[in-house]
């Protein structure tokens, strides 16, 4: 099965480009949970680096042993 590992950047005390209202963090967010879904819908096995604004780290050079010790197919960032 091919594995997809997304990571929807920023989050955390890490709230991207902001303007208007809107979080860089909290809209790349909603994209990776609505594209993960169309994924895992069509057989694809789907993780993520991040599933909520709280608790993540985002700095990636602390997430990116776990996603090659995952075994991915595919990193989307």
């Amino acid at each position: 099965m091919t594995k997809v590992y997304l990571n929807p950047g920023h989050g955390d005390d890490d709230p991207g480009a902001c303007g208007f209202g809107r979080r860089e963090a909290d809209d790349v967010l909603g994209v990776a949970l609505t594209v993960g879904r169309i994924l895992s819908s069509n057989g694809l096995e789907v993780a993520y680096t991040r599933t909520t604004n709280g608790g993540a780290d985002a700095h990636m050079a602390n997430y990116v042993p776990q996603v090659n010790k995952e075994g991915c197919d595919f990193f989307v960032s």
